[in-house]
């Protein structure tokens, strides 16, 4: 591979003369920001333009060579920033840019041009028309495991670009910061890099990706102004509701706490001191001490000679059900992780907006294999479930999470969702003629799929059943649970569990062929499609472990 033309521009001058250059050229070019912020440490502070600021940029529209400014380093001789805006703005304006995850770039350079050129940003607030977006065309052609710029080089083109804990070594990569770096040779590399191979994988996927996968790569595309309108406006939380919330908790955690002491002391005879965040001392207690029993092992004793019982979430979940000690340590848990990983976190994380006060999750376009979004910092996506607990001197904890999340001054939170969504996409494309005519005729499919399962008429089902069975079934067959799941949600069996989905499957055949097709075409091809295009990878088929193969099948339905 020929060695590449990195190199750093030293004056307005000759940014200028490069940006001349690339006008005339006409060509696509590849932009990319480096970002850091100032003041102490603080968690993925340099992804948000509301508090982090570009400390950098390359460029360039070749494969050969790119460029590096310098606009905000700490200690090296920067660029002035407001003469740099004015010298971008035509270039960046043209529409011929390129970038990876360009939502990221777009929402940066809109904040540094409202910021030194306010008079041309005010249009269009700061943001500029751009060509395409690699990590989106890479996405779009779904044959890629991932479609960072740094692991889909070393794929497509066999190179290992530097990563950027190698400029950091030591420091978390969830703080780091550009503008702490001197400029030196690996930094320019580093940045110079970014742009090089954003470009080549451009060129190399692009005029494919329009050719076979025009509509879904379109349709990404057309989503990115409204994805950064969207991390732009942010979301509005109740702050001085967390706050009172996680005084609240901690207050209960402690009472909790003391209670399973005394409901231990009880149990063993004497005072007992524990852990309760030990897996270990747990285990020790329940197991050894109190001599309680579980048919779920520890993953790595599972398949050994002397298998270990487990404490996990589902074995705790069900030995709560008969004993009233487990049933108090988890309750324990759940209020415990309430307090560490929503209420104190979103405040120290996420409250950083002194502008507005609103969190600015990140909406992540391109990780879910099937096409839709996932969110993080903060997920409001998942947000926790009702909390309702009561000590036994009559001490009470209640909190309904999604409270915390309000509406901005002169809007107002509008509910909607889907009905039965995905049971409705497997009845129409299965055809199955049951499904179809429960959807026809108004009836709720919920009480259809557990009159089924339980082999009665559909107006003996009781609320619960239609809920423990009809739910349950119709989500253990949309998203590929296996039987131990299925058991573990219905308090049954395994081998019931089995029984069950056999029934379920024998009176929809039109489902089960379906499932059956999609699972081969999945096993002979590698992919599947749906009917938008959209190709899916089954990576599990590239497995060597049978069990993750078998999850392909699952995969495959699902997708």
């Amino acid at each position: 591979m020929s060695v590449k033309n990195y190199g750093l521009v030293e004056s307005l001058e000759e940014l200028q003369e490069f940006v001349d250059r690339l006008l005339n050229d006409g060509l696509p070019f590849e932009f990319d920001i480096e970002t850091g912020y100032d003041g102490p440490d603080k968690s993925k502070a340099q992804l948000n333009p509301e508090i982090g600021f570009i400390v950098g940029f390359s460029f360039t529209n070749s494969s050969q060579w790119a460029r590096y400014v310098p606009i905000r380093h700490d200690y090296d001789p920067n660029l002035d920033p407001a003469q740099v805006a004015r010298i971008i703005w035509p270039l960046l304006s043209s529409g011929l840019m390129i970038a990876h995850n360009v939502a990221f770039e777009l929402r940066f350079l809109a904040a540094f041009f409202r910021e030194y050129i306010p008079e041309l940003a005010a249009p269009t607030n700061g943001y500029v028309p751009f060509r395409s977006d690699s990590m989106l065309e890479a996405y779009a052609l779904g044959e890629f495991f991932r479609n960072g710029l740094k692991p889909l080089t070393l794929e497509v083109f066999g190179h290992k670009m530097i990563e950027i804990d190698e400029l950091f070594p030591g420091v978390k990569k969830e703080v780091i910061r550009f503008n702490t770096l001197r400029i030196n040779q690996q930094v320019i590399t580093y940045a110079c890099e970014d742009a090089l191979w954003c470009l080549a994988n451009h060129e190399k996927h692009y005029e494919r990706v329009m050719r076979e996968r025009s509509f879904v790569f379109k349709e990404e595309l057309l989503i990115v102004p409204i994805l950064c309108r969207m991390q732009d406006f942010g979301l509005q939380l109740d702050w001085s509701f967390l706050m009172r919330k996680s005084v609240e908790a901690k207050e209960f955690s402690s009472a909790q706490y003391s209670e399973i002491l005394q409901m231990i002391e009880d149990l063993v005879g004497r005072p007992y001191q524990i852990n309760l965040g030990s897996s270990q001392q747990v285990s020790k207690l329940l197991y050894d001490e109190l001599k309680f029993t579980t048919t779920r092992m520890t993953k790595g004793s599972k398949n050994t000679a002397n298998p270990k019982m487990s404490t996990d979430a589902i074995a705790l979940e069900r030995l709560s059900r008969t004993e009233p000690l487990v049933k108090k340590i988890v309750e324990w848990r759940e209020v415990t992780k309430l307090i560490g990983s929503y209420l104190d976190k979103y405040v120290k994380d996420y409250n950083f907006d002194v502008e507005t006060g609103r969190a600015h999750p990140s909406h992540n376009q391109s990780t879910v294999i099937t096409g839709r979004f996932s969110v993080s910092d903060p997920n409001y996506q998942q947000l926790p479930k009702h909390y309702d607990y009561e000590l036994m001197d009559g001490t009470q904890f209640h909190m309904e999470f999604r409270k915390c999340v309000i509406a901005p001054e002169g809007y107002y939170i509008a509910g909607l969702d889907f009905s039965q969504i995905e049971i409705r996409v497997m009845a129409g494309e299965s055809q199955e003629e049951s499904l179809l005519r429960a959807f026809n005729n108004g009836e709720d499919i919920h009480a259809q799929v557990a009159s089924i399962v339980l082999s009665k008429p559909i107006d003996e089902v009781t609320e619960e059943e239609r809920d423990k069975y009809g739910k349950t079934v119709n989500l253990a067959t949309g998203y590929g649970l296996g039987d131990e799941a299925l058991a573990d949600r219905l308090a049954i069996s395994i081998e019931e569990a089995a029984l069950f989905m056999e029934d379920y499957y024998n009176r929809v055949p039109n489902l089960k062929a379906f499932k059956d097709e999609m699972a081969a075409r999945g096993r002979r091809d590698g992919y599947v499609e749906n009917r938008f295009g959209r190709k899916m990878t089954i990576w599990e088929y590239q497995n060597t472990n049978r069990w993750i193969r078998s999850k392909g099948d699952r995969a495959s339905f699902n997708y």
